[in-house]
């Protein structure tokens, strides 16, 4: 899993983390007080429901989730610090070419739009002033398979 995955699936994570807070936020206004609505009033009966109970067992499935989406977001915040960590190890070389290969975006000008694409190997050994096939062994080196591209 590249670096740029994991930042990826971090946001993810935070992303989901605050809809489920949302929905928490939104099942506790419905709680609340506001105006009657006279158009649902029923003559006949009816039945009466407790809001309060009603939200309180909304949020008793929702809350595990946002702690298991925590969890889950803390464990690739880990993940992506080990993965540092263990980059350091390599030097200032294999940090570059990492950088440059997953997770740095080139930016570019088409038809007034603004399109983002990743380095070419030929772009990256420019940038880090060493040959193409240097900054593959290394590449290949670091990820420690055989096929990089």
């Amino acid at each position: 899993m590249t670096i740029k995955e994991v930042k990826n699936q971090i946001q993810a994570k935070e992303n989901e983390i605050n809809r489920l807070i949302n929905q928490k936020r939104l099942n506790f206004l419905k709680t609340q007080p506001h105006p009657v609505d006279t158009s649902r009033i029923i003559v006949d009966g009816g039945k009466r429901e407790d809001k309060l109970a009603k939200y309180v067992i909304k949020d008793s499935v929702i809350d595990p989730q946002i702690d298991l989406a925590y969890e889950e977001k803390w464990l690739l915040e880990e993940f992506l610090d080990e993965e540092l960590k263990r980059l350091d190890k390599y030097g200032e070389l294999v940090k570059q070419i990492v950088y440059y290969k997953e997770d740095y975006l080139e930016e570019e000008y088409k038809n007034e739009k603004t399109i983002f694409r990743e380095l070419a190997w030929k772009e990256i050994a420019e940038k880090v002033h060493y040959s193409v096939d240097y900054c593959r062994k290394v590449y290949r080196k670091y990820k420690g398979k055989r096929d990089i591209d």
